[in-house]
């Protein structure tokens, strides 16, 4: 191309405002004013190719990126990525209960991190708080998701086992918060055939009960012989642990 139909040219945010006498690297250069005012001497080879500005491009980029991005070390960002991961990281942990499940993240969250950031700001995100979906099989979308609590968040959870008692319905995890009674407790039992009833409102073992087999009961309560394991010990609560212990020997 003459060089002369090279002036007045635009190049990004670039136009050539004259050629330059200066060569840089053996190459012929061009004097450059940027949109933002500045001037810049472009090689022929770098103009509209590597070189769109005087560098206030790059900073304004940086700059927009920091404000899309600023939350990148902080918790909101890791929220947002984690969502992004359960839902299309086939190698990620969770993915079989997510991705794997069909949920999906909507476009313009999935596909512009700020639009999360405003809406989870707008609607109540809290370092404390975690991300729900008001129901469990939807996607990940503004009008499927809250910001709650932990534990709220698990009374939510699909898996949820709910157990009635006393004319309460609760999950696992309410029942251990409301009898003082460890989840794992509750689990354990129903594992191993308890009814739900027996699971929640047998306290635990004594430490001096658990010394005692099932055999050692039935020996020394040929009554109890026939029942099961929890009416037993249930008997045995009803007498002192003096008479017990009195009773059985070790």
């Amino acid at each position: 191309m003459d060089d002369s139909n090279m002036i007045g040219r635009k190049f990004g945010y670039l136009t050539v405002v004259s050629k330059s006498d200066k060569r840089i690297s053996g190459r012929k250069t061009w004097v450059c004013r940027c949109d933002c005012g500045n001037t810049k001497l472009v090689t022929d080879t770098a103009l509209g190719k590597s070189t769109i500005s005087c560098g206030c491009y790059r900073r304004e980029r940086a700059s927009k990126l920091n404000l899309k991005h600023g939350m990148y070390k902080k918790r909101i960002y890791r929220v947002w990525r984690c969502m992004i991961n359960r839902c299309y990281d086939k190698n990620h942990e969770s993915f079989e209960d997510y991705g794997g499940r069909g949920i999906s993240v909507c476009d313009e969250w999935r596909n512009d991190r700020n639009s999360f950031f405003k809406w989870a700001i707008k609607n109540g995100y809290s370092d404390d708080l975690t991300i729900d979906r008001i129901d469990v099989n939807g996607n990940y979308e503004p009008s499927n998701c809250r910001f709650i609590s932990k534990i709220e968040q698990q009374n939510n959870k699909r898996n949820n086992h709910l157990i009635s008692y006393n004319g309460e319905t609760k999950t696992i995890a309410e029942w251990e918060r409301t009898l003082n009674l460890k989840a794992g407790t509750i689990n354990s039992r129903l594992r191993r055939g308890w009814n739900e009833n027996d699971a929640v409102s047998t306290p635990l073992m004594k430490r001096w009960e658990r010394k005692y087999s099932r055999q050692k009961i039935q020996q020394h309560h040929p009554e109890l012989a026939g029942t099961s394991d929890i009416e037993a010990m249930r008997a045995i609560r009803e007498e002192s642990f003096k008479d017990y212990a009195r009773k059985v020997s070790v």
